[in-house]
């Protein structure tokens, strides 16, 4: 017989069955959990724990993990750029963004490709540009666009401007794969070089990109 949580269960013994059918490692499988919060879980051979995982975090399935589910917290970055950025007129540009607020998955590099949000896992994102122009002359076109893997637009808004401040809010949601990267690139032809405001002038101006599910 063995011991466990004050019962005493007789009559098993690994491999054996008891007369309703109640398997010896399932019975002891429930001595693998130590903490509050811990799971057990089949690795399709043997009864395993899977450790509570941080405050905020949900759990998620993984076929590359043993226990084939894994913790995951929040997936996304805030980009921004601290100076204004000369946009030359009647020319596509991508923007550079040379800082960050956050970035959770190592999306994006504040000197190398800087223009890019790099996507690590693969699912379904959203991508957010929130880009204002600076006094940009009354009856011009502005465009910002996300720009996937540097040919497909996936996000646009365009405007003819009426002259001082002008803010753009373009956004898309797409399924991506690993390694493909998203850019925001602008556009206007007021006859000379336009300056894109820095986006460290307004807290709520940057590039995001948040990871919703598979």
């Amino acid at each position: 017989s063995i011991v466990m949580n004050s019962y005493k269960l007789t009559g098993l013994a690994a491999g054996s069955a008891n007369g309703d059918s109640v398997r010896y490692e399932q019975l002891t499988a429930i001595d693998k959990l130590t903490t509050k919060g811990d799971l057990l879980l089949h690795t399709g051979s043997i009864y395993a724990r899977q450790g509570v995982g941080s405050n905020g975090q949900i759990i998620v399935s993984d076929s590359a993990q043993t226990n084939g589910l894994k913790w995951r917290g929040f997936l996304g970055c805030r980009v921004t750029h601290n100076v204004g950025q000369s946009i030359p007129n009647n020319t596509w540009t991508a923007m550079a963004f040379n800082s960050e607020t956050f970035d959770t998955d190592t999306m994006h590099d504040t000197v190398t490709n800087n223009s890019r949000i790099t996507v690590n896992t693969a699912g379904y994102w959203l991508f957010v540009t929130i880009q204002r122009w600076n006094n940009p002359a009354a009856g011009t076109a502005k465009y910002v666009d996300l720009r996937l893997n540097g040919t497909t637009y996936i996000g646009e808004t365009a405007a003819t401007a009426e002259g001082g401040y002008f803010t753009h809010q373009t956004f898309a949601i797409y399924n991506c794969a690993v390694n493909d990267y998203v850019e925001t690139i602008v556009y206007q032809n007021t006859g000379g070089a336009l300056n894109m405001q820095g986006n460290d002038d307004a807290a709520h101006m940057g590039f995001y990109a948040v990871w919703l599910g598979v």
